[in-house]
């Protein structure tokens, strides 16, 4: 998300140019952190529900709750961290910005470079496809740090880093001062009524603009991040511009929990699976949703079936566009029992098991 942050508040700039029991000493170490990221469901606030979600920012310090559910969401697909691969078919990762990356965050068919060590997390870049275009989003020289491990309150971290990729504009050079923060700890809440001992990260990114060494633009992002010792996580992302007269506002928000499993028929490499999560599963009287992710565009077949393996429903059949896509099921149109929805798209097909119940 963060990655995705800076290519909002870059092409802004161009665009401008032109309460609970107290828990002490909560921690959260390198691997419950990563297992956070791993095979993720993540759903987005509304945008009439941003005013909602404003109050946490404010909140930060000791024994903190914060509560998510008073937002309103939608599915945005699943986040997943894998193993970096020089071999793994991936856009540019041969890149020499991303040769030092030891896992890539695939999110919604971009692809976040990152190296974890024992000591931190950098980020180094991030690419993907634009209209079936393999494109080099982002790149950071050196890469730019997002954490210190164990994460634990009150911890520290700052760096600048050169931009450069798509997102900076033709004959301007980027660059990026990131500092960050554990500013809080306390209790995570998330839909449905999920809660977690959590720390919050604050942290404030600069992203300037420059031509022939001057800075002709220059805004700030916060990013507020509740982390949790491998459970449910939340973010909320902010900015502060000329055109927001520098009043903090926010662009984005939204919470991920550990998905439920899926089957893929192939090795499981980023942007090789087609990551299928349903909303609610198992399922009564509420609409569940299929998410799945495409890297371009397909044809696409999904269909359900008992658990004989009998043709019971088809739910598509036609092309599907790239990126996340999202297919409804109504369970009080079907009789309660399992049942197997099979996606196929582009030569790659998985499976996800669906309990409907009433």
């Amino acid at each position: 998300m963060k990655y995705l942050a800076s290519i909002f508040l870059l092409s802004s700039l161009a665009a401008w140019t032109v309460a609970g029991p107290a828990r002490a000493q909560i921690q959260v170490s390198e691997s419950e952190w990563l297992a956070t990221l791993n095979n993720a469901a993540l759903f987005s606030a509304s945008q009439s529900s941003w005013p909602s979600l404003a109050s946490l920012v404010g909140k930060s310090g000791t024994n903190q709750t914060w509560d998510f559910t008073v937002a309103t969401y939608t599915p945005a697909g699943i986040d997943s961290l894998v193993p970096f691969s020089s071999s793994g078919g991936l856009p540019y990762e041969s890149d020499p910005e991303f040769a030092g990356s030891t896992n890539v965050f695939e999110s919604a068919s971009t692809y976040g470079y990152d190296q974890f060590t024992s000591s931190g997390a950098w980020e180094l870049g991030l690419s993907g496809y634009s209209s079936g275009t393999p494109v080099k989003f982002l790149g950071y020289t050196p890469p730019i740090q997002d954490g210190v491990f164990p994460f634990k309150y009150q911890a520290t971290w700052s760096g600048t880093s050169a931009v450069d990729g798509s997102s900076v504009p033709s004959g301007f050079t980027g660059s990026t001062t990131q500092t960050g923060v554990v500013d809080g700890w306390g209790t995570l809440i998330t839909p449905p009524s999920q809660s977690n001992p959590a720390l919050r990260i604050k942290t404030q990114q600069i992203l300037n603009l420059s031509i022939g060494g001057n800075i002709v633009a220059s805004d700030t992002q916060y990013l507020y991040d509740w982390i949790t010792a491998g459970n449910s996580s939340a973010s909320i992302i902010t900015m502060s511009s000329q055109a927001t007269n520098y009043v903090q506002t926010i662009s984005t928000a939204g919470y991920t929990n550990p998905s439920s499993s899926s089957v893929n028929t192939e090795p499981s490499l980023p942007g090789h699976g087609l990551n299928l999560y349903l909303s609610q599963n198992p399922a009564s009287n509420s609409v569940t949703n299929l998410i799945y992710t495409l890297k371009n565009d397909a044809p696409v077949q999904v269909e359900m079936m008992d658990a004989l393996g009998r043709d019971v429903r088809m739910l598509a059949n036609g092309r599907a566009s790239a990126g996340v896509n999202s297919i409804p099921i109504d369970p009080k149109t079907l009789a309660a029992g399992t049942y197997f929805v099979r996606v196929e798209a582009g030569g790659r097909d998985a499976m996800q098991e669906l309990t409907i119940f009433h």
